[in-house]
């Protein structure tokens, strides 16, 4: 990554395995869903109790992280409002070991997943 000011200058790594990710959910969801281990219907079957844990889930890491980089003094650019700060974040780059915790979260579920999901749907209605 780009040198980090708040770091002094640290560049931190980043396991960007994108594409060799991508794949492997592809191909992972299909085989699941081929040999009925896991029907991806499943998941818009189950669409308001899924969506109610990742919210909580959400602001659960959310309040961790928060809580957390304020015990450690990590916090970077707080602006003294509760609500803007955990909007936004208290940490810059919270990690957990080399795992890059905003990353994650961002691209760990594709969006090519979210369509072919909907697309399973849509036939299993028709």
């Amino acid at each position: 990554g780009a040198p980090v000011s708040s770091l002094k200058g640290k560049k931190l790594d980043y396991l960007c395995n994108g594409v060799a990710s991508w794949y492997a959910t592809i191909v992972t969801s299909f085989v699941l869903h081929y040999y009925g281990w896991f029907r991806l219907t499943e998941i818009i079957d189950n669409f308001g109790p899924l969506m109610s844990a990742a919210v909580i889930t959400g602001f659960v890491v959310t309040l961790v992280i928060y809580v957390t980089t304020i015990m450690q003094g990590k916090e970077y650019r707080m602006s003294g409002y509760l609500m803007y700060d955990l909007f936004m974040g208290a940490a810059l780059n919270p990690r957990l070991g080399r795992v890059d915790l905003k990353m994650f979260a961002e691209i760990r579920i594709p969006w090519v997943i979210i369509l072919i999901i909907q697309l399973v749907g849509i036939y299993q209605f028709m």
